[in-house]
């Protein structure tokens, strides 16, 4: 499965709201098995505008594991005012799910 966590980070969430989506991310990425055959995770966050954090293929390897996913979480920053979610699943579409990016033909893609 070729998973991509769309993160908040506008007012919407708040600061302290951020923290609890951040927390909400790596619980859920831990009920995964992570891995090169396995599940791969990208990030996005958003306010005014996306920024993509993560690529499925920003780890591969042994450098691919759970602990490098919360890390990645981990280093999203709160960046405030508006939020534009329209804006982050399409930086989703068009940047993270290509196989340029590292998503493989025979996955399961998700949005989160």
């Amino acid at each position: 499965m070729d998973l991509s966590l769309v993160l908040d980070a506008s007012d919407a969430a708040s600061t302290s709201g951020f923290q609890k989506i951040k927390t909400f991310a790596k619980q859920f990425v831990d009920s995964f098995e992570i891995g090169n055959d396995k599940a791969r995770v990208g990030i996005v966050s958003y306010s005014a505008s996306p920024s993509v954090e993560c690529r499925f293929n920003s780890f591969t390897g042994r450098t691919l594991s759970k602990q490098k996913v919360f890390d990645q979480i981990d280093k999203v920053k709160f960046k405030g005012g508006r939020g534009r979610v329209t804006n982050a699943l399409q930086a989703a579409a068009n940047d993270i799910y290509t196989t340029r990016n590292g998503m493989r033909d025979t996955s399961v893609n998700k949005v989160l």
